[in-house]
């Protein structure tokens, strides 16, 4: 597995060379009555961090964020807008966990996926992956990995063991494939997952379980990596904002301890 942050870091000091972008925020919650007017419309609580509120240009290829965190941290949403520097590259986004935990990455963008010819693939997803085949071979992305293909090429982003598909496939990394090429590709796994177009801005939104995530002082930290971003080649950030869903069980003996 390739750590996919080894690639295009800057060899700067730190402090010049991290951007951070404070996110830290009070953490706010429902009182009871509100809890009960909303309940009717969704099942999960949100305990939400303050947003970014303007626009910042990021001129270096990692930005580092924190947000404060709660206790239940199984279902965290991320969402990012942002806008694309001329020159595009990978971004991933990094949570930092305890150490006997591996590291969360999530691809937010990759040129390949923008070439993509989507409609020419079965596409299944959960919570981690993309899963893309040519021909609908699997139900599920678990069936997938727990019973991989013979004799077949799969594309894999850097985050995934190509241990289970070896010795029987032939395995290759988003990274290092040619974007344009994907006629002898068979199948594709990736973190990857699609932004949407608002107001020509990118949002990206996801789910991850940061159960096992790392705190310092109640926060958790949080990374992007831009490989092609540079002093010439910018990445604008319009907010980041990130919400703690919380299981209403829960929420009701928080409410009922005011």
């Amino acid at each position: 597995m390739k750590n996919p942050l080894q690639q295009n870091i800057l060899n700067l000091n730190f402090a010049k060379n991290i951007l951070v972008v404070a996110l830290i925020g009070f953490l706010a919650v429902y009182g009871v009555k509100q809890w009960q007017k909303d309940q009717k419309k969704e099942n999960n609580k949100k305990v939400q961090g303050e947003q970014t509120n303007e626009v910042q240009n990021i001129y270096t290829q990692q930005a580092g964020f924190s947000t404060k965190t709660t206790a239940i941290k199984q279902k965290t949403s991320i969402k990012i807008v942002y806008k694309l520097p001329q020159e595009k590259g990978p971004i991933w986004l990094k949570l930092a966990t305890q150490k006997e935990h591996p590291q969360i990455y999530r691809l937010i963008y990759h040129p390949m996926f923008e070439k993509l010819e989507w409609n020419k693939w079965v596409k299944l997803t959960n919570d981690k992956y993309t899963f893309l085949e040519k021909t609908q071979a699997y139900q599920s992305i678990e069936d997938f990995l727990k019973n991989p293909p013979v004799n077949t090429h799969i594309l894999i982003d850097n985050t995934v063991d190509e241990e289970y598909f070896l010795p029987n496939n032939k395995v290759s990394y988003i990274d290092d494939h040619e974007e344009d090429n994907l006629d002898e590709i068979d199948y594709i796994l990736t973190t990857y997952k699609p932004s949407a177009e608002e107001n020509n801005f990118l949002v990206y939104e996801n789910t991850i379980d940061a159960t096992y995530a790392l705190e310092s002082e109640g926060n958790l930290s949080w990374q992007l990596t831009m490989a092609s971003v540079s002093q010439d080649n910018p990445m604008q950030i319009d907010s980041i904002d990130v919400v703690y869903n919380q299981p209403k069980d829960i929420i009701y003996k928080m409410d009922e301890n005011k």
